[in-house]
């Protein structure tokens, strides 16, 4: 597809900057902001003459996906771009939100843009669930061998929403674990560890 116009969004948590450049190797003009708003983003759209042959592009970050598939749903085509390999000149050492849109619509006229895959909402889903449970892995690995390790580097503990627990209330102290000579530890709880495996003889071991 043949475009009419290429448009460089400088995407933000309230505003975006917009610029937009021609066919051609003329100079990409600034247009203004608009705030990050559905309806403005949608009304600035509608006012697009051109809108079945306009192609957009912002830099992959903090305001995901939704952008580029809301565009689409409004016929308009999108990119989001890789903002670690946009092209940057020697001389460009003034970073403005603006500078940045223009610096986008023209490299987007140019060709010289890195698009990424945008995920379905699901997929988008489905990793913002991986990375929360790998997070939580990683909190509870260190917890654990701050345990083991006697103590010694292990965090103090949170309140929990709804205890009676507060940020005032003293830490509880932690019990040294003694070590033998061999390196195990030598449990000295006096109550059972929630970690600690159940007897043998608790255990179903008849073989199959």
């Amino acid at each position: 597809m043949e475009y009419t116009r290429f448009v460089g969004w400088d995407v933000h948590g309230a505003t975006s900057a917009v610029a937009q450049a021609a066919p051609g190797r003329g100079p990409a003009t600034f247009e203004g902001t608009l705030a990050t708003d559905p309806a403005v983003v949608r009304r600035w759209v509608e006012r697009q003459p051109d809108r079945a042959t306009l192609l957009v592009c912002y830099e992959a970050g903090p305001t995901g996906y939704g952008w580029a598939r809301q565009l689409a749903a409004w016929g308009v085509a999108c990119e989001v771009v890789a903002p670690g390999l946009v092209p940057v000149k020697a001389t460009d050492r003034v970073k403005t939100d603006r500078r940045d849109a223009i610096k986008l619509a023209e490299a987007l006229r140019a060709g010289t843009l890195t698009p990424v895959r945008v995920p379905s909402p699901a997929e988008e889903a489905f990793r913002d669930l991986v990375r929360a449970r790998t997070t939580a892995v990683q909190d509870h690995t260190r917890v654990l061998l701050a345990w083991v390790a006697g103590g010694e580097a292990a965090a103090p503990p949170q309140p929990v929403p709804g205890s009676s627990v507060t940020s005032d209330s003293p830490p509880a102290a932690a019990t040294p674990v003694p070590r033998s000579h061999a390196g195990t530890v030598v449990a000295t709880h006096s109550a059972p560890h929630p970690l600690r495996c159940a007897p043998l003889r608790d255990m179903d071991i008849t073989p199959p």
